[in-house]
Parts: structure tokens; sequence; C-alpha cells
């Protein structure tokens, strides 16, 4: 039995969503957590850094991102599943410049462009 088992399309679009949600909000919550405090030079602040809020927070979007990935790859298979992924990397860099106000230039435009680009020939059928 899948794991999707039940999910018509609308249930897959979610599971999509919420994918890029709980993985794009990862990067960001481990982005801040790194930027709140000095990466961990001894076993003491590995520790502090490890049950920091930011942190567990990061883990906590991969967690269910893994959950999720796990029914998104059942339903559409590695090739098409991982393509579609590549979407959270252009997400990513506008969620960097949107909330933590890096620079997004032309050339990072244009690479996200084309990561869309080859997300749309390998996705859609």
């Amino acid at each position: 039995m899948s794991i999707d088992s039940g999910l018509g399309s609308a249930g897959i679009a979610l599971a999509w969503v919420a994918f890029f949600v709980a993985s794009v909000g990862g990067h960001i919550a481990l982005t801040l957590q790194t930027r709140a405090a000095p990466l961990p030079h001894s076993l003491a602040e590995a520790a502090r850094f490890a049950v920091a809020p930011w942190t567990l927070l990061c883990l906590v979007c991969w967690a269910a991102s893994t959950v999720l990935w796990v029914t998104l790859l059942d339903k559409h298979g590695l090739l098409r599943a991982s393509s579609v992924s590549s979407l959270r990397y252009v997400l990513i860099a506008v969620a960097a410049a949107v909330v933590l106000r890096e620079q997004f230039g032309a050339r990072d435009v244009a690479g996200a462009a084309l990561i869309a680009a080859g997300v749309w020939l390998v996705a859609v059928r």
C-alpha cells in the first residue's frame, strides 16, 4: 500500500506545496541560526547549537520534507520527482532575497529561469 493512497490530484499538489515550504523553511531556519550564533568549535558549543530554536525548526522542517518526499517519490518516480524538487533551489533563492535580504542579481534570475525551464522540460508530459 502506498503512502499516498487516497490522495487525489489536489492532495498530491498540496504535498508538493508542503514539501517546498518545509524544504525552504529548513534552509531559512538554519541560515538564521548560523547568523544568530557562531558555528560551534567545541562539543559544548555544538550541543547548544543543536538545540537552538532555529536549528530545531530546521530539523522539524527537513523531517517533514523527508516524509513528503517519500510520498512524492512513490507517486512520481525518481526522475520526475527529483526534477520537480529542483524548483526548491529557485524558491530558496527567492526566500533568501525576500526573507534574508540577500542580493538577487541578473545572473541569479537567469540561473533560476534555467532551472525552471529544465524542470518544465522533464516534468510536463
